[in-house]
């Protein structure tokens, strides 16, 4: 009813326009109308009825104009006001000149009480000081600018937020900042879950006494554990990611190591238990114990290689030290075995003698034969 109204008070202010417009472009009308001929008059008639339709088609134009901006609003409020995000307008003060439906359920509070709200009236006071720094900046630069922080609604839920802001200019040319919010708070907790598995997962590598890396498809390194890195001269073993056999200190059996990864990243078979040689950062050479196994990805494709050693130089060492002991006993047992048959043999001289003397014989367990 309201629009109706509306658009008859157009249309009577159009009627007025109108006659003032045919007061300027026609010829004023005589004193005495009568004295008119019919050829005036047929003209002044003509000339009336034009400017009707056209003020009829421009009414009509205006009509139309008003319903396509009605739906413009009405697509307005759907995009502004029922998105997925906040939508707020901050003065140069940092004060809340305009939120949509989204904000105000974000932060708890009816659009119209938002109104000229301070925004660090939202933000938790351990985050003031990176919210003073993002807005200095944004205004500063003029550039857009992203921060996350917490805030906390008017029930005093805290809730993690991801903020974005833009330069703009109000409707008086005062510079006014465009922030669009984001609840990211599933996000963060997400990414805390997989920091902390994270954590624990390279805590078990990290503890575990064997040397643990993986490769990309192109043989780069991607992470290792800390034993692994020790071993490649590297105090972290972020400083090996990116880097290739050839850049470690082995990088003289570095195309041999190469040779097994492209194996297993092409056949997609693992090698297991290969003894392997390697050179230290001392420039010692030692014994690995390798197996290395396809790393797979989360579409179940090959993108590169993971690989274990175990250091087993001095298992090796104690195995060649107790293969010379075994050597040395069995020398040892021939030349005991020689030295008791000798020993008999003596004996049987012995008594061979004794016999031959008419004495009784000194080692009569001699006398019996072999097979008796």
């Amino acid at each position: 009813m309201i629009r109706k109204d509306n658009r008859s008070e157009q249309g009577a202010e159009l009627r007025r326009q109108a006659e003032e417009v045919i007061l300027e472009i026609t010829a004023p009308l005589p004193e005495n109308p009568e004295s008119m001929t019919p050829e005036e008059i047929r003209r002044q008639f003509h000339e009336l009825r034009l400017h009707q339709i056209e003020l009829e088609m421009q009414n009509q134009e205006l009509c139309k104009a008003h319903e396509e901006l009605d739906i413009v609003q009405a697509h307005y409020f759907d995009l502004y006001n029922l998105a997925p995000v906040g939508y707020c307008t901050l003065s140069e003060q940092g004060l809340i000149l305009e939120a949509n439906l989204t904000a105000a359920t974000l932060l708890g509070l009816a659009r119209t009480k938002l109104f000229r709200q301070p925004i660090t009236r939202f933000i938790l006071n351990e985050d003031q000081t990176l919210y003073y720094l993002y807005h200095k900046q944004h205004f500063e630069t003029g550039e857009p600018q992203a921060c996350e922080l917490r805030m906390v609604k008017k029930d005093k839920t805290i809730f993690w937020a991801l903020l974005e802001a833009t330069a703009a200019k109000n409707t008086d040319n005062t510079p006014v900042t465009r922030i669009v919010l984001s609840d990211i708070t599933k996000r963060k907790r997400v990414e805390d879950a997989l920091r902390a598995s994270k954590q624990v997962i390279e805590g078990i590598i990290n503890a575990i006494p064997v040397r643990v890396f993986w490769k990309d498809r192109n043989l780069f390194f991607l992470g290792c554990n800390a034993a692994f890195a020790r071993d490649a001269g590297f105090a972290d073993p972020k400083d090996i990611i990116g880097k290739d056999d050839y850049q470690m200190v082995w990088r003289d059996q570095a195309e041999l190591y190469r040779i097994d990864d492209r194996r297993v990243v092409e056949s997609g078979c693992p090698k297991l238990f290969i003894e392997e040689l390697q050179m230290t950062p001392e420039g010692n050479t030692i014994t690995l114990l390798t197996s290395k196994v396809p790393l797979f990805n989360s579409d179940g494709l090959i993108c590169g290689v993971i690989g274990t050693y175990m250091d087993i130089t001095e298992y090796k060492r104690t195995e060649e030290k107790v293969r010379n002991q075994l050597a040395e006993l069995l020398r040892w047992q021939d030349v005991m075995l020689g030295r008791e048959d000798r020993v008999q043999e003596l004996k049987r001289e012995v008594n061979e003698l004794c016999r031959r003397a008419g004495e009784i014989v000194r080692y009569p367990s001699q006398e019996a034969g072999p097979g008796e």
